[in-house]
């Protein structure tokens, strides 16, 4: 290999690394970004502080409720039946996470 071809080969390295690091960073945005939308919705159904909304999302995450499939594509997480947005069941997860 020659010199120019190593250079050029290094560069095209870097190129590649800049954009899988734009990308994580996309992605670990959209994450961070679902995760708060995600707890909004728990406190407005709830009718709970946010401190309490992030043990309900433990305790939905410990049972695998969660749907977090389209996180990173579209940054949105979900519950996989609707009835784990109701207030009394938000409020048993966040009994059970006192324990």
């Amino acid at each position: 290999m020659t010199r120019r071809h190593h250079l050029a080969h290094a560069e095209t390295r870097r190129q590649a690394a800049k954009a899988i690091e734009a990308g994580t960073r996309g992605m670990a945005t959209r994450e961070a970004q679902a995760y708060d939308a995600f707890l909004q919705v728990l406190m407005r159904q709830g009718d709970i502080s946010r401190e309490a909304a992030a043990k309900v999302y433990g305790v939905y995450k410990k049972h695998r409720v969660l749907n977090t499939r389209g996180v990173y594509s579209s940054g949105v997480i979900s519950v996989k039946h609707g009835g784990f947005l109701e207030k009394d069941v938000i409020l048993r997860a966040l009994a059970e996470a006192g324990r």
